[in-house]
Order: C-alpha cells, then structure tokens, then sequence
C-alpha cells in the first residue's frame, strides 16, 4: 500500500513523538549541590499539571516521583485533500471508514462537515527518581540530577516563580572558564557549541548560584496560555 500520509500528517508523527531536549553541553563529576542530602519525593508545593507558555498543546504533569510532558497535536485536512493523496483502496466519502483508518494510524480522529480532525497524542517522561535520577533541594531551587551512561551527571534546576516553574541550566560558552573548577572538554564551532565538565564543591557550586549560571530553558504555568 502507497504512503497516504499528508505533509502535515507526516510532521505531526515527527515533531510530537520527540521530546523538548537539548545536548548535554555542561556535565558535572558529581550530583550537585554536594553535601546535600537527596530527596524522597518530589515536594508537594510543586506537584500538578502546569503547561508550555510557548505551546499551549504541551503540558507536564509533577507527581511525587515523576515529571512527564505530553503533547497534542491537532491537525485537520479536508475531504478534497484525502483525494489528492489518493489512499487505495479506501472510499473518501465513507466517514466511517476513513476516521477507523486514521484511528488504525495512533490517531483520534472525526468529521466535522467535510473537515477531517485528527489528534496525536505522545508523552514522554522527562524525569523519574530512581537510580539514575535524584533531586536535591537548596536554597529556592529544586536540582534534578541525572547520572549518564558515561560516568557523568547533567543538571537542571526548576525554580519556581509563583504558579510557574522554570527549568533552567548552565550556559554553555567560555564564561564558564572563569572558575577553576572547568574544564574544556570539546572546543566548539560556534557560541553555544562546546561541551564543559565542572568539579565544583559546595562552594562553588554557590558561585554558581550567585552568577547567575542558570538560565530559563523551558517555563510552564498552571494558567494556560500565560506569558
């Protein structure tokens, strides 16, 4: 059977099965802060479903042990469109039929007059305590630590600012040399390109903190569509 699938059907499966993610340009030695214990659980003032101030279709969803991200794609095409894609075998006027095709695809699907709407939905778990996840908590910042497959620990920080919270790492370019605790490891192409591995203690950790080293990625607000 010939390919039936649309330009936007073909995006949708590909931009929204893949989570919102970047290199691991920044790696840690050790969980940070050091000399903090790890936490049990998530707390409780952070808990809840919060959404994508940059994608009202995405929302994560914080419980006790887990952060998951979901989002939705919503597409539509109209009856006309499903004749230029010329799907074999299958009657364009049948709603019926054509709705349990694009069902049988992991889409939810429906007519509305001529309009086919169809959604997909995918999730993806963007952190979860266990034995390669932990989180510390110091100061006003919540610290998920993530141990890789190489030996090394990455790092976010969500902060939370007031029904929001604010996923945030280090930046990745040479400002980063000004501690003595970094090394270059990959000298990059351009700015942003190059890959650091930072020792710090307690205490420079805390300059970290106080430089302002971590910056907003992503930020997500228990109000829909807020900026």
């Amino acid at each position: 059977m010939k390919k039936l699938f649309s330009v936007a059907l073909l995006m949708s499966l590909i931009l929204f099965s893949c989570k919102k993610a970047e290199e691991d340009k920044v790696i840690f030695i050790e969980s940070q802060p050091q000399d903090v214990p790890t936490e049990a659980n998530i707390p409780k003032y952070v808990l809840g479903k919060y959404y994508d101030v940059d994608d009202s279709n995405s929302f994560i969803i914080v419980t006790n042990r887990n952060i998951v991200e979901t989002t939705e794609s919503i597409n539509k095409e109209t009856r006309a469109s499903l004749v230029h894609d010329s799907i074999p075998n299958l009657n364009i006027n049948d709603n019926a039929a054509v709705i349990k095709h694009f069902d049988s695809l992991g889409f939810v699907s429906r007519f509305v007059g001529d309009t086919l709407l169809y959604s997909y939905k995918s999730s993806d778990t963007l952190f979860q305590l266990n034995s390669k996840q932990s989180l510390k908590i110091f100061k006003d910042g919540l610290y998920l630590n993530t141990l890789k497959d190489n030996g090394y620990y990455t790092i976010t920080r969500i902060k939370r600012s007031d029904d929001c919270l604010l996923f945030q790492n280090i930046i990745s370019n040479d400002s980063l040399l000004r501690y003595d605790f970094t090394e270059k490891l990959i000298q990059g192409t351009d700015s942003g390109s190059s890959k650091y591995k930072l020792t710090p203690d307690k205490k420079g950790f805390k300059k970290l903190l106080k430089d302002k080293m971590f910056l907003t990625n992503y930020c997500y607000c228990k109000t829909k569509n807020r900026h």
